[in-house]
C-alpha cells in the first residue's frame, strides 16, 4: 500500500502502482521535519524512560513474597491495559483538563490550575506518564516470566555466602535475564519509527500540533478521508468505498494549518477567538458593529456563509481599514463598502486581507 495511490473501492491489487511517488510527498511536505522529530523524540523518551522503569517494576514485583498483595499489585496494574483505547483516552481529558484532578493538583501548588491540553510543553510527559500508567504492569509480564525460569538454588547459594538482596539483584537477578532484556531492546529499537497514533489522534488539538504530531497520526489525518484525485483537478472524497462529496480545495487547505496554528495560539496566549466578530478585528468601523452573518476565520480571512435555501449570491460588507481579495475571483476591493457576489453550492464566499492566502485556499 506504501507504493500504490490506494483506494477503498480498488482493494490493494486493484489500485495503481505509484512507486515512491507517495514518500516524495511526505518527505516534501512542510510538516514533514516537524512530524518525524516529534516521532523520534518520543520513541527515545520510550526508550530512556518507559523500558528501564518496566524491568524496574518486574524487579520489584519479583521481590512481593506475600500472595494476595502480589496478586493484588499485578491486577491492578495489568487492569488498565486491558481498557479500551477511547475510554482511556476519556479517563485522561478529565483527568488532565483544567478542572480535573491533575490540573487542580497542579494548581494548588502553582496557584493557578493548569489545562495540559492547552500547551504543547506538556503533551510529551503526559504521553509517558500516561504510557507507564497503561502498560507498566502489562509490559513487565515477559520479565516476570524471565525471573520465573532463574533457577533457585542459586539464590539459596549466594544467601549462604552472606550476598544481600541488593546483591543477589545485581549478580544473579539481571544476569539471568540478561537475554530477554537485549531481545526487547533489539525488538523496540526496530519499531523506532512506529510511534502508535490511537492515543495521539483521541488526545491531540490543534494547540498541541507542534510536538504532537508524529509519522503515523500525520499519515492518517492525510489519508483517513481517501483522497482522490480526479482528472479536472478536483478532489473527490471517498468513504467506505463511496464518493461522499466533492472539495474543490481539501488538498491545498493542509497548507493552512499553520495560519489556524497561529490562530489557536491567539487563542490560548490571549483569549483571541479563532472565529470571531467583524468588529473585533475592525473595531474602528461602525459598520462592521451591525454585520451579523459573517465572520472572521484568524486575522486575514473573512467567510460569508449562505444563509437561506436557494440562496446562490448574497451580500458581503468590507470592513474599512484593508483591501480585500476575492479567494475565487481574485477581484481587489477597497473596505468600507458591501459588494454582491456569486456564492453557488460549492463555494463559500471567500475574502482575504493577505493575497497571500488566496494562493493557499484558491483550488486553482
Amino acid at each position: 500500500m506504501a507504493f500504490e495511490d490506494y483506494r477503498p473501492n480498488k482493494g490493494i491489487f486493484g489500485s495503481d502502482f505509484v512507486g515512491f511517488q507517495n514518500f516524495f510527498e511526505f518527505f516534501q511536505s512542510p510538516f514533514a521535519p516537524r512530524v518525524i522529530r516529534n516521532t523520534l523524540v518520543i520513541s527515545f523518551l520510550q526508550l530512556a524512560i518507559e523500558f528501564p522503569l518496566v524491568i524496574v517494576f518486574a524487579l520489584l514485583m519479583n521481590e512481593i513474597r506475600v500472595g494476595p498483595f502480589r496478586k493484588t499489585v499485578q491486577m491492578l496494574t495489568y487492569m488498565p491495559y486491558f481498557i479500551s483505547m477511547v475510554v482511556m483516552a476519556g479517563i485522561i481529558v478529565d483527568f488532565c483538563k483544567s478542572t480535573g484532578v491533575v490540573g487542580q493538583a497542579i494548581g494548588f501548588i502553582t496557584g493557578s490550575p493548569v489545562n495540559l491540553f492547552g500547551d504543547p510543553v506538556y503533551w510529551r510527559p503526559m504521553y509517558i506518564v500516561t504510557n507507564l500508567w497503561q502498560g507498566l504492569g502489562f509490559s513487565s509480564i515477559i520479565y516476570v516470566a524471565a525471573l520465573a525460569g532463574i533457577d533457585q538454588e542459586l539464590y539459596e547459594a549466594a544467601e549462604i555466602d552472606g550476598a544481600t538482596r541488593w546483591k543477589q539483584t545485581i549478580h544473579i537477578t539481571i544476569p539471568g535475564i540478561a537475554n530477554t532484556i537485549i531481545i526487547m531492546l533489539i525488538l523496540r529499537i526496530g519499531s523506532i519509527m512506529s510511534v502508535g497514533q490511537e492515543k495521539t489522534i483521541l488526545l491531540y488539538n490543534s494547540q498541541l500540533w507542534e510536538t504532537a504530531d508524529i509519522i503515523s497520526s500525520f499519515t492518517e489525518g492525510v489519508n483517513q478521508m481517501s483522497i482522490i484525485r480526479e482528472e479536472n483537478g478536483r478532489l473527490t472524497v471517498c468513504y467506505n468505498n463511496e464518493t461522499m462529496w466533492i472539495e474543490p480545495w481539501g488538498e491545498n487547505a493542509l497548507r493552512m494549518r499553520p495560519y489556524t496554528e497561529k490562530a489557536m495560539a491567539q487563542a490560548h496566549e490571549k483569549g483571541t477567538p479563532v472565529m470571531r466578530p467583524l468588529f473585533y478585528g475592525y473595531p474602528q468601523d461602525s459598520q462592521t458593529w451591525e454585520v451579523e452573518d459573517q465572520y472572521l476565520y484568524g486575522d486575514h480571512i473573512l467567510v460569508a456563509p449562505v444563509m437561506y435555501a436557494g440562496q446562490t449570491s448574497r451580500q458581503v460588507y468590507l470592513p474599512e481599514g484593508a483591501v480585500w481579495t476575492n479567494v475565487w475571483t481574485r477581484e481587489e476591493f477597497l473596505g468600507g463598502q458591501t459588494i454582491l457576489v456569486d456564492a453557488p453550492l460549492d463555494r463559500i464566499p471567500l475574502f482575504v486581507s493577505d493575497a497571500t492566502l488566496a494562493e493557499l485556499l484558491d483550488p486553482r
